[in-house]
């Protein structure tokens, strides 16, 4: 099956450090990186998007959210709760093919983008075609998403991922 050789995540379902609300998942880990308010080490949330069927609908994100925030605002002991988030789903790329209301553009617009990392290959394709990328011919065109990353293959751009974060006040 395609996505569970992503053994990173396993050690969380065992350690029982990846926490499910709603749509997303959290799993609390430091912040790796000094910029601007937030300083390294800063306990954060890594949100996980598990790939559910669900829709990124914003009021089941906010849900989620919501939800979160009252589960781990005592463990923080803090003003500001950060939230952050590595993903192909934040790519800045998206929004040159995506309907601006769409729910994936809706959900990176959430977040500060820090950095973009572009792959050399493209096989992490998987994520979005449910197969090894092996060629761009393979690849099935079945919605505007996939129709924008195969153009985007054709076109020689880069798939990458995005890091970012947002904060929420208590």
């Amino acid at each position: 099956m395609v996505g569970t050789f992503v053994v990173s995540w396993y050690r969380a379902f065992f350690d029982l450090t990846l926490f499910s609300f709603g749509r997303l998942q959290y799993q609390v880990c430091e912040f790796s990186l000094n910029y601007e308010d937030i300083k390294a080490n800063d306990l954060s949330l890594n949100i996980h998007i598990p790939r559910n069927g669900q829709r990124l609908e914003p009021k089941l994100i906010d849900e989620s959210l919501e939800q979160a925030t009252n589960f781990f605002k005592d463990k923080f002991k803090k003003e500001d709760l950060i939230f952050r988030c590595c993903s192909w789903l934040l790519n800045p790329c998206n929004k040159t093919f995506l309907n601006l209301n769409s729910n994936i553009v809706k959900f990176s617009k959430r977040f500060k983008i820090i950095k973009t990392i572009y792959e050399n290959d493209y096989k992490e394709l998987w994520r979005i075609f449910d197969s090894e990328y092996k060629n761009v011919e393979d690849l099935k065109d079945t919605s505007s998403l996939t129709h924008g990353y195969i153009e985007m293959v054709k076109n020689g751009v880069k798939f990458g991922e995005s890091f970012g974060y947002f904060k929420i006040n208590n």
